[in-house]
This record gives structure tokens, C-alpha cells and sequence, in this order.
């Protein structure tokens, strides 16, 4: 089975969306104040882009 070339590329975050996860990551603390999961959650998140 030949190897396929992958590609590099390289994706940049609004300040809208990196705003958003900062929201999301600051609701996350101050409803549940579970900061490993607000961490968890924002190193997942930019992963996945």
C-alpha cells in the first residue's frame, strides 16, 4: 500500500474564535470551577483545529 504525501498547513484563529474559547474556557471555571477541565477543554479544542 503506497504512503500518501501529506500536507502541512497552517491554520490561524480569528480573535472572534480564540475570544470564544477564552468565554467557553472563563464559563467553564466559574460554573463548575473545575480549571483541569476548562484547561483540558481549550488544549483540546485548538488540538482539533
Amino acid at each position: 500500500m503506497p504512503m500518501e504525501k501529506t500536507s502541512k498547513y497552517k491554520i490561524l484563529l480569528s480573535k472572534d474564535a480564540l475570544a470564544d474559547i477564552r468565554e467557553i474556557k472563563k464559563y467553564i471555571l466559574t460554573t463548575f470551577k473545575y480549571r483541569e477541565y476548562a484547561e483540558n477543554f481549550s488544549g483540546k479544542i485548538k488540538k482539533a483545529i
